[in-house]
């Protein structure tokens, strides 16, 4: 608000307004920029959601995929072991390619680790603090369970700039 009171009303055109083209991105590695981060608690156990926006093709293929949206859900808690391991190995995954992950010894091994958290909502804060970051996504592609048309998802997160040739 500025000091009278006034929204800062910000001018926007019809295409801002339009949905997005209908069907799925063709697969492949996109840059993108985290937009949103959110944690949701489901019956099963409780999510981080990812929001990556503003898609270009690493290779131009001619198409616009700016307005296009992909959520990247991750269970950090799951009454599931294994849906657990894989979901935080995954956000693993997208905070070292934001920057997030510092480099330790795994089981003999050197990888990744997130910075140590108590609550979901400090998981939270750590990616929070880094949107606005792009990354270099591989978009891939699966079946909706629910209508069995094809959508797209987050096979990958990158640190910007480590695409496949």
């Amino acid at each position: 608000m500025d000091e009278f009171g006034l929204l800062d009303l910000q001018p926007f055109s019809d295409d801002d307004l339009a949905p997005p083209p209908a069907g799925p991105m063709p697969k492949g590695d996109y840059h993108a920029k985290l937009s949103e981060v959110e944690v949701r608690e489901k019956e099963n156990g409780v999510q981080l959601m990812l929001l990556w926006t503003d898609f270009t093709p690493c290779k131009d293929d001619g198409n616009d995929y700016s307005r296009r949206r992909i959520y990247q859900g991750e269970w950090v808690i799951h009454k599931s072991e294994t849906a657990q391991r894989i979901g935080r190995t995954r956000l693993t995954q997208a905070g070292k390619a934001l920057g997030l992950a510092t480099q330790t010894e795994v089981n003999g091994k050197m990888g990744w680790a997130l910075p140590a958290v108590t609550t979901v909502q400090e998981l939270h804060e750590h990616f929070a603090q880094q949107l606005g970051a792009q990354c270099t996504i591989y978009v891939s592609q699966r079946k909706r369970s629910d209508n069995g048309e094809l959508e797209n998802t987050v096979g990958s997160v990158k640190p910007l700039g480590s695409e496949n040739a």
